[in-house]
C-alpha cells in the first residue's frame, strides 16, 4: 500500500511473474525477465521517483514505465508504503528504509524472534 504525508492511501503496488498491477493506472502482463525473480535468493527493487517507476534486480533493470498526467500527478504523493499479507517467513533488506516501531526482528510480536 502506497501512502501519501497524512497516511492516506493512494493505491497499491503489485507483481507477480504474470502481471505488474499499480491501482488505477497499470495493468499489464509482467515481462519475461521476471522469471529471475523466482529464486530466493534474487534481490529486487521497486523504486518510484519524478513519475518513473522502475523494477529492478542488481544492474538489471526488469521493468520501467513513466507514468503520464493523472497517474503521474496521484503517485507523485506517495511519501509512505505498509507492506501487506506478509507471513513470518517473509524477508526483506530495509538498508534504504525507515522502519516503524513495529517492524523489528518479531514483527511487533507477531513472530517468534
Amino acid at each position: 500500500m502506497l501512502l501519501d504525508g497524512e497516511g492516506l492511501p493512494i493505491g497499491t503496488f503489485s507483481w507477480s511473474k504474470k502481471a505488474i498491477y499499480l491501482t488505477g493506472c497499470i495493468g499489464c502482463r509482467a515481462p519475461r525477465a521476471f522469471g529471475k525473480l523466482s529464486k530466493i535468493s534474487a534481490n529486487w527493487v521497486f523504486k518510484l521517483e519524478d513519475g518513473l517507476l522502475t523494477i529492478s534486480s542488481g544492474d538489471d533493470v526488469l521493468y520501467s514505465h513513466k507514468l503520464k498526467g493523472e497517474c503521474a500527478d496521484r503517485y507523485s504523493q506517495v511519501q509512505s508504503f505498509t507492506f501487506y499479507d506478509m507471513s513470518c517467513e517473509s524477508s526483506f533488506n530495509p538498508a534504504d528504509m525507515t522502519l516503524g516501531s513495529l517492524m523489528n526482528e518479531n514483527c511487533g510480536g507477531a513472530c517468534q524472534a
